[in-house]
């Protein structure tokens, strides 16, 4: 099966559902380029979500997903959306962003990411 993940190209997701878990969380879910890939993402690593805001500046952050690699064609999150608040006034940085996006919207993906790699009956690798 072909891969989606890749550190030389961003892979964009599309957003085919959101589910209100509460209040501030929500599932999200996002295809993979075709119904036929994977995401290649090992035990142990994250994925770099990110979009370029209004003024050209990338906001980028790394999420764990709770689908498994084992699933084709798509990849879910489950994220807090940290919204503007008295006590954080600017509220989250790209939570807010990917709350709001409508279905059938895109952002990319790049991964994976981290140092630590799982290689089974309790061995790490570390980068």
């Amino acid at each position: 099966r072909p891969v989606a993940l890749s550190m030389e190209r961003k892979c964009p997701g599309t957003l085919v559902e959101k589910t209100i878990i509460s209040h501030d969380t929500r599932l999200f879910r996002f295809s993979l380029p075709s119904e036929d890939h994977v995401l290649g993402l090992p035990v142990g690593q994250h994925i770099g979500l990110s979009y370029t805001g209004d003024d050209g500046k990338l906001v980028s952050r790394s999420y764990t997903p709770v689908s498994s690699n084992d699933e084709i064609g798509y990849v879910e999150f489950v994220i807090k959306v940290y919204r503007p608040n008295e006590r954080f006034p600017e509220g989250g940085k790209l939570t807010p962003h990917i709350d709001d996006l409508p279905i059938g919207a895109h952002i990319d993906m790049l991964g994976p990411k981290g140092k630590l790699t799982y290689m089974r009956r309790g061995r790490f690798e570390i980068k």
